[in-house]
């Protein structure tokens, strides 16, 4: 079964239109918009220890803004393709 749904770790910015990624000992938030429908760059990363989230933290961010990414994590490196940029989908 699921256990009962609770608050979890708040993003530093909250976001829409942003991949998601859960790997072992980590969640990654990777672009996206904010709430003024301002496209992001930013990628945060939390631990993840027990079932719990932790603090989510700004990384390197990607090199422009981007909404509807697809992300994906092999060998230790994060992939970013596809998404919308402010001028057109890329």
């Amino acid at each position: 079964g699921v256990a009962a749904f609770g608050p979890t770790g708040r993003l530093r910015t909250e976001r829409r239109e942003c991949a998601i990624l859960a790997m072992p000992g980590v969640v990654l938030v990777v672009a996206g918009s904010d709430d003024a429908d301002k496209r992001l760059a930013s990628i945060e990363v939390a631990p993840v220890s027990a079932g719990a989230i932790g603090t989510f933290e700004e990384t390197t961010p990607l090199p422009e803004p981007m909404t509807d990414v697809a992300a994906t994590v092999a060998d230790g490196e994060l992939f970013v393709c596809g998404g919308y940029r402010d001028d057109l989908p890329t």
